[in-house]
């Protein structure tokens, strides 16, 4: 009996992931950092078949820490984990500084307590820390995997064709 050609599969599970990698980067080009974040890990034929993964690099010191945040929602708009608001703290600096026309319906005077110090003299709030409410979910990834689907199913059953073409896969259960 033949014998499967991994090197085809892999190229067409390769083809089928970089199709949703570049519709991802797509859906993501209103960001200057997430496309860079989203890529592909080559096929493997593995002891169970063969595998392929679409990558989010959301790491820390990666191209786009906040990237997870927007596939997913975070903070009181997470669609995922624990909801609520998020404490950020100076890193850095003992405050944080932010415009005050940030703020609609911002009108003096500004009361200090323990999370506000005031105003600065160049008309920024000086906060000890925020309660960030997270961002909303803007989906880049998910999308796209649904936008190529019916692409992706057709590599994958051209795939599967080949592997059963070959004849020594294919087990047969009793």
């Amino acid at each position: 009996m033949p014998k499967v050609n991994d090197g085809d599969v892999i190229k067409i599970l390769n083809d089928a992931a970089d199709k949703i990698v570049q519709k991802a980067k797509e859906n993501a080009s209103w960001s200057s950092t997430i496309p860079n974040a989203i890529s592909s890990e080559p096929a493997v034929a593995t002891s169970d078949g063969y595998e392929v993964a679409i990558k989010l690099d959301a790491s820390k010191d990666g191209p786009a820490p906040q990237s997870a945040a927007f596939e997913f929602g975070s903070g009181i708009h997470a669609t995922r984990g624990r909801k609520g608001k998020y404490v950020i703290e100076p890193k850095n600096k003992q405050v944080l500084a932010f415009p005050t026309e940030r703020w609609e319906g911002f009108s003096y005077p500004v009361e200090s307590g323990p999370k506000m110090i005031g105003i600065s003299t160049d008309n920024n709030f000086l906060l000890r820390y925020v309660d960030h409410p997270g961002v909303s979910q803007k989906a880049f990834v998910t999308p796209a995997i649904l936008e190529t689907i019916d692409e992706v199913e057709q590599k994958i059953n051209q795939a599967i064709g080949i592997i059963l073409s070959a004849g020594d896969n294919i087990e047969v259960l009793k």
